[in-house]
């Protein structure tokens, strides 16, 4: 068009930089489509620790151990769901559950249930008990007890022996 005459010399300028703007644009097309057409492929690692987290919440525990003057005769009184608590954790490792016992004279022993098991723990003396990994939503567990009574109990109301806590486990 400028050497026909219809583009004045001044505008010759402009009409390179449009025209140059225009070939760098296809170029950049064309180069995206086919950078778009290659397979390529590359690994990448991505290492992430997350802290472990529990949280559990005790929704009920008994307070006194209630003794008959039946369960005296018998030797033993079963407390049934004396602890029931709720844990969620994301250990893929689970928790534990600690049970210690006070040092009290009217029980030789405590049988505590549990998902089906069984653990015995002994006046002044502490058991820790794992719960494997479930789910990430919070599961409520549900332990009862049976107390062996010691030799020359009488009925009555004595205060709970037992301290429960729930720690992670690694």
């Amino acid at each position: 068009m400028a050497c026909v005459g219809y583009v004045q010399r001044n505008k010759v300028g402009r009409l390179r930089e449009v025209c140059f703007c225009l070939v760098v644009g296809a170029t950049l097309a064309i180069c995206a489509v086919e950078s778009d057409a290659k397979t390529a492929s590359s690994n990448l690692q991505i290492h992430a620790t997350v802290p472990v987290n529990l949280q559990y919440r005790i929704l009920h525990q008994a307070r006194m151990l209630k003794i008959s003057k039946r369960d005296a005769e018998k030797s033993h009184v079963s407390v049934e769901n004396g602890t029931i608590f709720r844990a969620e954790t994301n250990s893929r490792s689970g928790y534990m559950i600690v049970i210690q016992s006070q040092l009290v004279d009217f029980f030789q022993s405590v049988t505590i249930l549990i998902e089906g098991r069984q653990f015995v723990l002994s006046p002044g003396g502490t058991i820790e008990i794992p719960l494997p990994y479930e789910s990430h939503h919070a599961e409520v567990e549900r332990l009862s007890y049976r107390f062996q009574l010691a030799t020359g109990t009488t009925s009555g109301d004595y205060p709970w022996p037992l301290v429960i806590s729930v720690t992670s486990s690694f």
